[in-house]
């Protein structure tokens, strides 16, 4: 028998998938017939070794094959595959780089020293390689696709979110749908703000293209800024074949959009559904709130004490009882559960609790307790106390400001000299100072992108409306658009020669808080309050000519009393 025939019958073994018989049969003829083997007999027996996961036999064909044809590109990529494998990453290195001096556009050479670059960190040798081998366009589609994840990869590393998306769109047109890409696209949307508009269609064309798939459902209506648009899609995806665990998702953000969309009906039966699978304290919050909405009272008020039950004494949720107790009347009960959420609430949410608790006790003629919760939701600064007072109790609420004001002001009148002396503050006396809305935009812009247009333009509306003064006594601080202005007195904790930090505290009473003051450029740099995580210092610039509205702000300020006369001679000084 000749060679061409013992090499057809190992062909046909080959094609049998008889692969270590292959290799047994093939062994002597490599010596036998030395002169008429070539590189693709050795390959055949390569690929036979591999099958069988014989490595030794198969590097060993490898080796003779390169020895029939040493300039064989598919001969030293397997090479270059198999060290790869083994982790000789430098000795692959040297077959790809032979492959690459035979043929210099070959996309597989360089999509593998591409990877093994990456790997050793070297990203702009790596991204070289990466973009060679897709212009070699003779990659398959997951090659190309696995190219694609690595240099996204490495864009990601350096944040250049607008450079992956070009690479992508440079090789992979949107024009042409192919769903991994797509994916990727996506999440570089995801991680870059500036790209909102992008995210939502990236969502939409997957969830046209890969139309049961329900995470792309549920993205797109997290976005959705329409109830009814969000309800919608929620719909959709549970009209699919779901897992009991994505139903269960669905159906939680479906009924939370009901509420939002005050579809009270709905949202009671969704939570009913959830309720039934799992008795969990937020799923008998909301459907309280939705029964409360209902006029079931009696339903709501049994659906939070079941939350209760479930979620021990959350403030929240006894505020949410006492209010409804106070609705229907049951203030004894009211008041016990708003007792019950202050003692149990951080200092964030007590001043609203002070408050309807006057209120509840106020409506239980109980006149005396109603004064003590009010004063002191207003010396928190709860500006609704404060009007309440002054409707209910003028009277109460004069003398007790009065009365508190002579106290912090006999304890802070020793501060004034020294306040007098100080060399920031002595830039700051006398002038009205203003928000620099530009430099605010500026520093906020990332932040403001990020909320819906009415709350950023809510947000900017009542940065506008900020002023400030200070005087050796004391400061006025309208913040944050609040028609009732901070009064207060203040001391120094610490100056430097570059900023002073003051303990402000409220002439009406109430907690302190610190304020970090600083100069730049002739403009004020303010922090208050001075948290532990510190954010950016707002900027304020002198204002030459007050506007008739900032006038008209001073000049009938919404205070109970006019604590300080150097407040208002201060001020009497800006309208001459």
């Amino acid at each position: 028998m000749s060679f061409a025939e013992k090499r057809a019958a190992l062909e046909q073994l080959f094609e049998q998938q008889e692969f270590e018989a292959l290799v047994d049969q093939a062994a002597p003829l490599i010596f036998e017939y030395e002169d008429e083997t070539d590189v693709d007999f050795f390959l055949l027996l390569a690929k036979a070794a591999k099958a069988s996961q014989n490595t030794d036999d198969y590097e060993y064909f490898l080796f003779k094959a390169k020895e029939k044809a040493p300039q064989n590109t598919a001969v030293l990529l397997q090479l270059a595959e198999q060290e790869v494998l083994t982790g000789s990453k430098f000795t692959a290195k040297e077959y790809l780089q032979q492959i690459l001096d035979i043929d210099s556009a070959h996309a597989k050479a360089h999509s593998y020293l591409g990877d093994i670059l990456l790997a050793q960190l070297d990203y702009d040798t790596a991204l070289v390689h990466y973009q060679k081998a897709m212009e070699g366009k003779n990659l398959a589609q997951n090659e190309q696709e696995q190219i694609a994840v690595a240099v996204v990869d490495l864009y990601q590393k350096s944040k250049s979110t607008a450079e992956a998306l070009a690479f992508l769109e440079e090789y992979f047109p949107k024009e042409k749908f192919q769903a991994n890409i797509e994916k990727l696209r996506l999440g570089l949307y995801q991680t870059d703000s500036a790209y909102k508009e992008q995210l939502k269609e990236s969502l939409a064309l997957l969830h046209q293209h890969l139309p049961t798939e329900v995470i792309y459902i549920l993205n797109l209506a997290a976005i959705e800024p329409d109830h009814q648009a969000a309800i919608a899609l929620y719909d959709k995806a549970m009209a699919l074949a779901l897992t009991e665990k994505e139903k269960t998702t669905v159906l939680k953000k479906r009924a939370y959009r009901l509420v939002q969309a005050e579809e009270w009906n709905k949202a009671v039966a969704d939570y009913d559904a959830l309720i039934d699978q799992e008795e969990q304290p937020l799923y008998f919050e909301m459907r309280a709130e939705a029964k409360e909405q209902l006029k079931d009272l009696k339903g709501a008020l049994q659906d939070y004490s079941q939350a209760l039950k479930l979620d021990g004494a959350a403030s929240r949720l006894l505020k949410a009882r006492g209010l409804l107790f106070a609705k229907a009347k049951q203030y004894d009960r009211a008041a016990a559960d708003l007792t019950a959420a202050i003692k149990v609430t951080g200092s964030m949410g007590m001043a609203e609790l002070y408050y309807h608790l006057g209120v509840v006790y106020n409506k239980n003629s109980d006149r005396n307790n109603s004064v003590k919760m009010l004063i002191k939701a207003d010396q928190y600064g709860y500006a609704k106390a404060g009007q309440y007072l002054q409707e209910k109790y003028p009277e109460q609420l004069k003398k007790v400001r009065e009365n508190s004001s002579e106290k912090i002001r006999a304890k802070y009148e020793a501060e004034f000299v020294r306040n007098a002396k100080s060399p920031i503050l002595q830039q700051a006396f006398g002038r009205l100072w203003a928000p620099n809305m530009a430099k605010f935009i500026e520093a906020s812009e990332k932040e403001l992108l990020e909320l819906p247009a009415f709350l950023s333009k809510q947000v900017l509306d009542n940065m506008s409306k900020e002023l400030l003064i200070i005087t050796a006594e004391g400061l006025l601080f309208f913040e944050n658009g609040a028609e009732v202005p901070l009064e207060a007195y203040y001391s120094v904790e610490v100056e430097s020669e570059h900023a002073i930090l003051l303990e402000v505290q409220p002439v009406k009473g109430g907690s302190s808080a610190s304020m970090r003051i600083s100069f730049f450029e002739g403009e004020l740099l303010l922090h208050y309050p001075v948290l532990e995580i510190d954010s950016a210092a707002k900027y304020y610039y002198p204002v030459e000519q007050p506007s008739a509205d900032q006038l008209e702000k001073l000049n009938n300020k919404a205070l109970a009393l006019n604590y300080m006369p150097a407040i208002e001679a201060a001020i009497a000084e800006i309208n001459t």
